[in-house]
């Protein structure tokens, strides 16, 4: 799935709501090469949050399907 870099100089807050009963992950990396997994969902519904240091790229496992997204600032 798409990658997103955080770049604003001052952590965020993101959370998901997934939208299938399969566990997905929420994954933070510095260097956009190695992951690391910092929530999860494994229900349909269920939300996930993680705090997004400054300069850290951030996605959904790849295949993650969500049904809301939002980004505390």
């Amino acid at each position: 799935g798409p990658s997103y870099r955080k770049t604003s100089g001052k952590p965020i807050m993101v959370a998901f709501r997934g939208s299938t009963s399969s566990t997905r992950y929420l994954q933070v990396s510095t260097n956009f090469a190695t992951w690391v997994s910092v929530g999860s969902t494994i229900a349909a519904s269920a939300n996930m949050t993680a705090i997004i240091p400054d300069d850290h790229y951030y996605r959904l496992q790849s295949g993650a399907t969500f049904n809301g997204w939002s980004e505390l600032r």
